[in-house]
């Protein structure tokens, strides 16, 4: 994880509380499975003042029928939702890098909607 916060030092603070109003890059994000399956995220990202977060973001997967797997192994009630949104990225091939947005904590890959983030605190 590789990630820049603005004004980051106010959030690290003992009882900062609320993330609303955090913005900032992610330069890289990223879970890897030995060396052939990976996926990372990098791009930037704000959380409004109603919690509802909003990113602009590329999603990079390496090997997505791994990836598949290890997901739906680590989050088994997502795993209609995840094989859905990797069938399309298989499809791409092997390597492929695809944007993945946040609006108003609607999620989308590529015109894939995903689902909603709820607002956060």
């Amino acid at each position: 994880v590789d990630v820049s916060i603005e004004k980051g030092v106010r959030f690290m603070r003992p009882g900062a509380g609320s993330v609303r109003g955090m913005a900032g890059e992610i330069r890289t994000l990223s879970i890897a499975s030995g060396a052939d399956a990976s996926l990372s995220v990098s791009g930037f990202f704000l959380v409004a003042q109603d919690g509802l977060l909003d990113a602009d973001l590329k999603l990079k997967v390496v090997d997505p029928e791994a990836i598949s797997k290890i997901l739906e192994n680590l989050f088994p009630r997502e795993r209609e939702r995840i094989v859905q949104s990797l069938a399309g990225l298989k499809a791409l091939g092997n390597q492929t890098e695809v944007p993945l947005k946040v609006d108003a904590g609607k999620i989308t890959l590529g015109f894939l909607p995903l689902g909603d983030i709820p607002p956060l605190k």
